[in-house]
């Protein structure tokens, strides 16, 4: 964990990631995605949630994540989420579809987003990004 400016503690994705239930975020993931089949998307999930586990985090004290509802975007029942970067050093927004997973392993999250949407529901947006 790291201090934030204001005292309170920030974990890092990998962190959120270790503390996640696999069985419950494979669920989620089959909850959210549309595909017939189940199946081979279940051991998908689960191939890259271990990729992930044998990564080495770069750990950055300058970059967290946030996850934000789209309100107003719930097409046919489907919520929508904004996930971004914060790059603290310039104060800008990014993407984070094209950045290398140990480098996104070792951000920071952004705690109301943690605290807003829990630990599974913010992995899944996450590697989905």
């Amino acid at each position: 964990m790291i201090q934030t400016d204001n005292g309170g503690d920030m974990m890092y994705f990998y962190q959120v990631l270790q503390s996640c239930d696999e069985f419950k975020v494979v669920s989620e993931f089959l909850a959210i995605i549309k595909c017939q089949d189940k199946c081979s998307v279940n051991k998908n999930i689960r191939d890259a949630l271990k990729t992930l586990f044998q990564k080495t985090p770069k750990k950055s004290d300058n970059e967290v994540l946030f996850i934000e509802q789209l309100k107003g975007r719930q097409d046919e029942g489907e919520n929508l989420y904004n996930v971004y970067l914060l790059d603290r050093s310039d104060k800008k927004n990014y993407s984070i579809e094209a950045v290398p997973w140990d480098e996104v392993l070792g951000y920071a999250v952004d705690k109301a987003s943690l605290s807003t949407y829990g630990n599974v529901k913010l992995t899944c947006s996450f590697t989905i990004a």
